[in-house]
């Protein structure tokens, strides 16, 4: 009940907000709304408010919202980040994975396509990407150390 009673105070939220940025974008005190910082603001808000309306989604009751909220605010830990089961060349592959598609979503944000992008370049600079894609391919296709063919999700049909 909780979380559709957070979703309708967020649309009437919502359609208020609206109606007084069109005032402001009258005036010319809004920022454009193409704009980087515009887009990043909205984002955030908006993972900010479903990860709040997420925790009376996710909970028992009203004493479990409150709990997990205390918990957010209270319950530290000062265990190591790879304290929460990846170690150093797992978090490597993480942080290599998430640029790798942060920086193919930006290509792609721009209206452009990766694949033309990369056509357009040398041929000395395309043969290094290729070598570099098939290095990676070959390096981190059998990945972990108990990496075991049979348990590939495709090996069972």
């Amino acid at each position: 009940m909780a979380w559709g009673l957070i979703h309708a105070i967020y649309q009437i939220v919502g359609d208020l907000k609206h109606q007084l940025t069109k005032k402001f974008a009258a005036g010319g005190k809004c920022a454009a709304k193409d704009s980087f910082s515009h887009k990043l603001g909205k984002g955030i808000v908006t993972f900010l408010l479903v990860d709040f309306a997420w925790v009376f989604f996710a909970a028992d009751g009203m004493s479990h919202v409150y709990h997990i909220f205390c918990q957010m605010v209270t319950a530290f830990q000062t265990t190591s980040i790879y304290g929460i089961g990846l170690d150093r060349g797992n978090w490597f592959m993480l942080i290599f994975g998430i640029l790798v598609l942060a920086i193919v979503d930006a290509v792609h944000e721009r209206g452009e396509s990766i694949f033309v992008l990369v056509k357009r370049q040398t041929l000395w600079f395309r043969w290094i990407l290729y070598l570099g894609l098939i290095w990676c391919t070959m390096m981190f296709g059998i990945y972990g150390v108990n990496y075991d063919s049979s348990q590939f999700i495709y090996f069972r049909f």
